[in-house]
């Protein structure tokens, strides 16, 4: 398995997962993830509950929303009713309405990040519109608050024409969990009842490598880990080992997503869960892959080792 990993030398002592266990996944309309709270967004304000359902926009009652088994919205109905179609990473692809004399398509684009790029807005079967987008902030969920827009319209022999840049911002606001939801829980030794609060004050913070906070996945949000090493385990022993000198790298980010760069069959990103010294993996984009766990077995000599469900191990330099 491949990705790539962010790291702060923070907290295994609160071992607790980024990954909000939802039923609902609403914001992924609005271009957002995780245990989202409140979007404040062009004038418009979205409001969810814990679940991760949409409740009020401007503070009015949100439409009435139908759902796959999975908890994405599938038809929002007021005024018109809007489809919404997903791909198989859960990003949304497009979204439609009828009108008195047509349809109304959007189409959004996504870069190898899982960043939406683009949107394209067609009307009975003409193109309308195009707009780029260029992130440049995000939050420490890893949601964008400030981006670019590239905005190109049609002219009457349906040619895009002269373009504008504008600027969006946004505030979003989250749930931040009293107690462990899921399998998520304070490591063992520590009898901090408001857990949460406390990892969120240490993301960024450095804790020493010797301490117990640097044993876990945990500890490695924030980092860039350089493979050096691999090879196939048997009966819990390295049985074959190869040196890497091709540059892979991985990151694992605040915002619930790994990140494995620079592969040879080409970057891939997965949504991630840890459970102690496990980190459980789901992909989100790239050539699949079939590792779905890896377990940090030793730190030693500086490096990071792991071993996956496939039976291989790796060896990672922890390069910041």
């Amino acid at each position: 398995m491949k990705s790539k990993m962010i790291s702060v030398w923070a907290v295994l002592l609160l071992g607790t997962s980024p990954v909000w266990a939802q039923k609902y996944h609403d914001a992924i309309v609005e271009d957002s993830h995780g245990p989202v709270k409140m979007i404040k967004s062009d004038g418009k304000i979205f409001s969810y509950d814990s679940d991760g359902r949409l409740t009020t926009v401007d503070h009015e009652d949100a439409p009435d929303t139908k759902y796959d088994n999975n908890g994405y919205p599938l038809e929002r109905c007021s005024n018109v009713c809007t489809q919404y179609e997903y791909n198989e990473n859960g990003q949304l692809t497009s979204e439609s309405y009828e009108t008195l004399l047509g349809v109304m398509v959007i189409d959004y684009s996504y870069n190898s990040r899982g960043d939406r790029v683009k949107k394209a807005t067609t009307y009975s079967f003409s193109l309308m519109s195009v707009d780029t987008y260029r992130i440049l902030r995000y939050d420490d969920r890893g949601n964008w608050i400030e981006r670019e827009v590239l905005h190109r319209s049609t002219d009457d022999n349906g040619n895009l024409g002269n373009s504008r840049v504008t600027k969006e911002t946004r505030e979003i606001r989250y749930f931040t969990p009293a107690t462990p939801t899921g399998d998520s829980s304070p490591a063992s030794g520590t009898d901090n009842s408001d857990w949460a609060s406390l990892r969120e004050s240490l993301i960024g913070k450095r804790v020493t490598p010797q301490s117990p906070a640097s044993e876990g996945w945990q500890a490695l949000i924030g980092k860039h880990l350089s493979l050096t090493t691999y090879g196939i385990s048997q009966n819990g022993q390295e049985a074959n080992r190869f040196e890497c000198q091709t540059g892979e790298y991985i990151e694992l980010g605040s915002d619930g997503v790994l990140l494995w760069g620079n592969r040879c069959d080409g970057n891939t990103s997965y949504r991630y869960r840890i459970d102690g010294k496990r980190i459980y993996l789901t992909q989100i984009s790239g050539k699949e892959t079939g590792d779905k766990w890896f377990e940090l077995t030793r730190q030693s000599s500086g490096l990071i080792k792991t071993e996956s469900n496939l039976g291989t191990y790796r060896y990672f330099r922890i390069d910041n």
